[in-house]
């Protein structure tokens, strides 16, 4: 791609072809320009989590009113939404709830996550659905167990 260029010689109008400037403006936004499939993608929560669990209620007999603790996620194919597999160790038995270690898995929409924490078990298992926020991921999360039911507010923000 070339540029015309005007110039005046006398009375008469003339133009001339004058490749190179073009190119180098096109070069530029190439370089500069996010493609459309990589400005929609949104970082991968795959790695590891500093957890903060706030209760806001629960029926269980723990006194605690927050637990922390470590998640790691590992993606798992090139499926849309992403899904992720890991483990987690949280403090959960202080408030009452079980088990403190367990495996994860984890569904990434882009604008929203849902992860869910000891999947395997119809007995007890917390699910957690938020957003990116400020580098992390925030929302609420309930533990879902019989006969114990416990709600709150999560933080994840990235671990070393």
């Amino acid at each position: 791609m070339t540029s015309w260029v005007e110039t005046r010689v006398e009375t008469r109008t003339s133009r001339r072809w004058r490749p190179g400037r073009a190119w180098s403006w096109l070069l530029v936004a190439a370089i500069v320009l996010p493609r459309r499939s990589e400005a929609r993608q949104p970082p991968s929560i795959a790695g590891r989590w500093m957890v903060t669990l706030s209760i806001d209620a629960s029926t269980a007999a723990g006194k605690a009113k927050t637990v922390t603790g470590t998640m790691v996620l590992v993606r798992v194919g090139s499926s849309t939404p992403a899904t992720y597999r890991g483990s987690y160790r949280v403090a959960f038995s202080a408030a009452g709830l079980a088990p403190d270690a367990a495996p994860i898995i984890a569904w990434d929409k882009g604008d929203s996550v849902r992860i869910v924490l000891n999947p395997d078990v119809g007995h007890g298992h917390a699910e957690l659905v938020g957003v990116r926020r400020m580098g992390g991921l925030e929302g609420r999360w309930e533990w879902i167990g019989d006969p114990t039911r416990a709600t709150g507010r999560f933080a994840l923000r990235p671990g070393s």
